[in-house]
């Protein structure tokens, strides 16, 4: 079996964010950037030791009201901390080719004498990161699963 050209784009950025979650998650057992902002500062105590903001004896911001601005904030924080790291390259993988053996297996069914039940072979392929394109030759398997 021969495999023609063909092409893929990876989103690097996303594997990037993706990554970085399950690091969070794994490492610190946090489930966002947000939750982790949120654990460094004390919004509560923050907004408690500013306290109310008064003028001409009139509370213009209390206590409890400084406390969701301060958490979409960090929230917001989060947020663009996830967008610079998506902004990373695309890469493209370029399969210029390959070749394949299929294998096959007896079924004794009645509906059919043989089925596929394994390929492997080798890529003839390029990574493109940055307008640089890196040989990337590989191998490959796939076993069919019933």
């Amino acid at each position: 079996m021969n495999v023609g050209d063909h092409e893929l784009e990876l989103p690097l950025g996303d594997f990037a964010v993706t990554a970085f979650h399950s690091a969070l998650e794994s490492q610190l057992g946090i489930a966002d950037l947000g939750q982790a902002l949120s654990d460094m500062v004390d919004c509560e105590g923050l907004a408690a030791n500013i306290g109310d903001v008064v003028v001409s004896g009139l509370t213009v911001l209390s206590v409890p009201q400084m406390v969701t601005p301060c958490e979409q904030g960090l929230d917001l924080a989060a947020e663009r901390v996830d967008a610079q790291i998506q902004k990373l390259e695309t890469a493209q993988l370029h399969f210029a080719g390959g070749e394949g053996t299929f294998h096959m297996e007896s079924k004794a069914d009645g509906l059919r004498a043989t089925q596929l039940s394994a390929v492997d072979g080798n890529w003839q392929s390029a990574l493109g990161i940055n307008e640089g394109d890196f040989a990337a030759p590989s191998s490959f398997e796939a076993v069919r699963k019933n």
